[in-house]
């Protein structure tokens, strides 16, 4: 795939006598996963509004009210539910297994892997391992069950005569209770005393209650934190002068506190905070964990980024951020829970359930990674030099003594044993589980290969496939000839079977085929799969319209393919155990170079969604890191020209002669006095060129085909005039019907 084209390089244009340029122009490519754990590339850069951490999960919500969701078991459960008719959502919580979800007109929807359940007349909610707990309008609790609740917790404590419930807090296997005179109660499990609530000073009353498994913290209204329970868990970190805390949240195995200064504290330390960018502070917070199984801390930023650190096993922290400009180029899968992406700058990133031993090598000076594999607990790789990189655990040794030579052109991982491939056509395996490629005729060489546990296969120059390892209980050894006419021109090795692509664009099965690993799907007429990849009993294969399709075991839901947005497609796939990953081409490209704005920050357009002409909603394009509470708008061109021309200390990068205006709108971001970039702007452009956002949409967002350049301009009140103003970087996308 190619992913980049590159114009005139150098700098942003920031003023009359500045020279200005191009930059890179980015086909977005967004690496995505789905079954038992789930992910999207494109979250760890979205702005949200809102955050709640699970066991081990994470639910966030976007500006346009919709929900997602990453990390374990999400795939499987139910949509998640969506605000309709003008209703939003204005308090998330979530659990060890599931998600509760509080909307405008006081109606709580819950979903996980129970029935899902609708409360009505709810002001606050709160979750615990596998419990909900809804406080009413009335100031009654109602309980909600996710599996075994034990300990006490359905017993529901009546309020002291004369007082109600006016907030509700969890714990995984207590439960806690605000009252109206300021006062709290816990009940359920009190091992260590985290239902031991301790009385305030006299006037003090508490406003805010949380519960971790041992220990249980609560806010008081003079800006302090008391934490009761485990000693080990209680120790709240002391405040600087001046500073107070405002918002608290705990789980299993940590608490996490918002300072009145915009920083957070932790404790215990789950990793290191993630630094803020000048001119942008902290939020919103939430924790995420189940007990003896690591936990997780989500912390919202004033620009809608959210920061993320601490236990990802299960991707419930989620990929790490590209570096800006940067682009998924491919992912693999492995055999655990672990994914290795390489991007488009030849770095690779890594997250999961990788040992620490699985930690990227940097290469050496100039050279980057061309390709890569995943094995069980270990990764091969190959640089951009020819020569090979391994590392990871090795627990029987030899599994890192890569051959030498710079002439290697691809790898390929077993559980421990790894290959590589040479320009000249031989195969060199090494590691505990490694057995040599069968010898080839004369004149004919090995021309792809591939492996998974102990099996491989390899692809011939003469369009045959070479199987071998393992025991071939199931004939995996014994690939079927291609009809008269064909030949085969993709391999690939699950535990006990092949897979493998004709040249007619049929895929192939052999080994333990049938049953649960299910059948291949017929193509519909005019179609062809164009490439294929497998992985123990569930396979895959990309058609040629860009539909991909799975078959097999689906016991995690790996088989039901996410929906992609109107003109996006599956450019490369992987498949794991019990997950699949996969690379997606999106329909919009950035381009051209932002203004650095008059604080040091630099904005930056972005999109998601489906574009389209029909559609009335859907394809909502971002404009963040601009100045808060300060007006802007996007400028706009349908088939009009990319342009580099200097325009207010910046670079105006669409046609000026066919220049069109969205209505103007708020930045929002932090209240005044606030002075930074917590500002976003935020337009569903189907919405737009339907008529509902008002202003006079160009009648070409209606046509299906139209190409649509567009850019935010804002006010910045730091430059002088007539350099006043913020300009981000520029978007291009086609219009689907």
């Amino acid at each position: 795939m190619k992913f980049w084209a590159m114009f005139v390089s150098g700098a942003a244009w920031l003023g009359a006598s500045a020279p200005f340029a191009w930059a890179a122009v980015q086909v977005e490519a967004r690496g995505i996963g789905w079954g038992r754990t789930r992910f999207d590339t494109l979250w760890s850069s979205e702005p949200f509004v809102a955050v709640t951490g699970g066991g081990r999960f994470t639910v966030a919500q976007r500006a346009n009210g919709e929900l997602v969701a990453w990390g374990l078991g999400v795939s499987t459960w139910q949509a998640a539910p969506t605000a309709t008719g003008g209703l939003s959502f204005v308090e998330l919580s979530a659990g060890g297994n599931h998600a509760l979800a509080l909307r405008s007109d006081n109606v709580c929807v819950s979903w996980g892997p129970s029935p899902s359940a609708q409360l009505s007349n709810v002001m606050r909610i709160a979750s615990g391992e596998s419990f909900g707990l809804v406080l009413h309008t009335s100031g009654t609790i109602s309980l909600l069950t996710f599996g075994p609740v034990g300990d006490g917790i359905p017993s529901i404590p009546p309020p002291p005569p004369g007082l109600t419930y006016i907030d509700v807090g969890a714990g995984d296997r207590h439960a806690l209770a605000l009252r109206s005179d300021g006062s709290a109660v816990a009940w359920g499990w009190n091992s260590t005393g985290q239902t031991s609530v301790p009385a305030l000073p006299p006037g003090r009353r508490y406003t805010q209650l949380a519960g971790g498994y041992y220990h249980s913290v609560g806010l008081v209204d003079n800006g302090s934190v008391q934490a009761w329970g485990l000693a080990s868990m209680i120790n709240v970190p002391a405040l600087p002068s001046g500073v107070t805390y405002t918002k608290i949240s705990a789980c299993s195995t940590h608490s996490l506190a918002l300072r009145s200064d915009g920083n957070v504290v932790e404790w215990p330390s789950m990793g290191a905070i993630p630094p803020l960018p000048p001119g942008v502070v902290y939020v919103d917070i939430a924790t995420g964990g189940l007990f003896n199984n690591g936990g997780h801390s989500l912390a919202l930023r004033s620009d809608g980024r959210l920061a993320r650190w601490g236990a990802n096993d299960y991707l419930q922290v989620g990929p790490p951020a590209a570096p800006a400009g940067v682009s998924v180029a491919a992912i693999d899968a492995g055999q655990g829970d672990t994914a290795v992406a390489r991007l488009s700058n030849g770095t690779l990133q890594i997250w999961g359930s990788g040992p620490a031993q699985m930690a990227i090598p940097t290469p050496p000076a100039g050279v980057t990674y061309a390709q890569h594999a995943v094995g069980s607990q270990h990764v091969v790789a190959l640089r951009s030099n020819g020569t090979l990189a391994s590392w990871g655990v090795d627990t029987w040794g030899g599994l890192h003594s890569v051959p030498s030579g710079s002439n290697f052109v691809e790898v390929a991982a077993g559980s421990e044993h790894s290959l590589a491939r040479r320009s000249n056509g031989t195969i060199a395996t090494w590691g505990i589980t490694a057995t040599p490629a069968p010898p080839l005729p004369s004149g004919v060489t090995y021309v792809q290969i591939d492996a998974d546990a102990f099996f491989n296969v390899a692809l011939r120059s003469d369009g045959a496939i070479a199987a071998w390892g393992g025991d071939n209980l199931y004939g995996e050894h014994n690939p079927p000839a291609a009809p008269q006419g064909t030949s085969y021109t993709q391999v690939r090795a699950a535990a006990y079977h092949g897979l493998a692509l004709r040249s007619d664009g049929n895929v192939v099965m052999w080994g333990a085929s049938g049953g649960a690993l299910g059948s291949v799907p017929p193509l519909p007429a005019g179609t062809t799969y164009v490439a294929i990849a497998a992985n123990h009993t569930t396979s895959a294969a990309l058609r040629s319209d860009g539909v991909l399709r799975v078959w097999g075991e689906s016991s995690e839901g790996q088989a039901i393919v996410p929906a992609l947005a109107v003109g996006e497609r599956f450019a490369q796939v992987s498949v794991g155990a019990g997950r699949i990953v996969a690379v997606v081409e999106q329909a919009w490209t950035r381009y051209c170079a932002a203004k650095v704005n008059s604080l040091g920050c630099t904005p930056a357009i972005g999109a998601f969604g489906s574009p389209s002409a029909s559609l009335a909603s859907g394809f909502t394009v971002i404009g963040s890191a601009v100045r808060n509470d300060k007006l802007g708008l996007l400028f706009y061109t349908v088939n009009g020209a990319r342009t580099a021309t200097p325009f207010q200390c910046g670079t105006l990068c669409i046609g000026s002669s066919n220049l069109r205006r969205a209505p103007l709108q708020s930045s929002g971001g932090a209240p005044a006095p606030a002075d930074d970039c917590s500002g976003v702007h935020v337009l569903d452009l189907n919405a737009f060129g339907a008529g509902a956002l008002g202003g006079s949409p160009d009648p070409g967002l209606r046509q299906a085909g139209s190409v649509v350049r567009a850019q935010w301009w804002g006010r910045d009140p730091g430059f002088p005039p007539p350099c006043s103003t913020t300009l981000t970087d520029a978007l291009e996308v086609t219009l689907a019907p």
